[in-house]
């Protein structure tokens, strides 16, 4: 997370493999065995960040909005074969991204269970249903946006 002109290729090269071509690999090596039984469901991590820019964000916002187009595209490709495919799009979440340990600042933020439970609905659906795609917010904003 930092601007543009400060990313170094080996930065943006590491966010890239983990967003987006882990995406490829990880689907590839399981896809073929659910559309053969006529039932699976790939669930992706997205972010509201892949639909709404930062400054700082190029790199993180550019792979998540990859996350959700592609997500859509696969699903457009295999519901029809009995594969479910949906992205869950969490705001801000408590965690140690980029580094930094969580503060009493972070209170106000989602909960790492949050989005867990998010896509534990997500998945849980009957056969019937498809939830393509599910944003998640806290219902609390920062005190300084009160």
């Amino acid at each position: 997370m930092k601007p543009f002109m400060e990313l170094a290729p080996d930065e943006w090269h590491r966010m890239i493999d983990i967003n987006v071509n882990a995406l490829y690999h990880v689907t590839r090596a399981v896809l073929p065995a659910m559309v053969e039984r006529g039932h699976g469901h790939v669930c992706t991590i997205g972010s509201i960040a892949g639909r709404s820019a930062y400054a700082g964000g190029a790199c993180y916002a550019a792979s998540k909005a990859f996350v959700t187009s592609w997500s859509e595209s696969l699903m457009l490709e295999v519901r029809e074969r009995g594969v479910k495919v949906s992205v869950v799009m969490p705001g801000s979440v408590v965690t140690e991204f980029g580094g930094k340990s969580p503060t009493q600042a972070d209170a106000w933020k989602l909960a790492a269970e949050d989005v867990a439970d998010a896509v534990s609905y997500v998945i849980g659906t009957p056969d019937s249903v498809l939830v393509h795609r599910l944003e998640v917010r806290t219902l609390t904003v920062p005190s300084a946006n009160r």
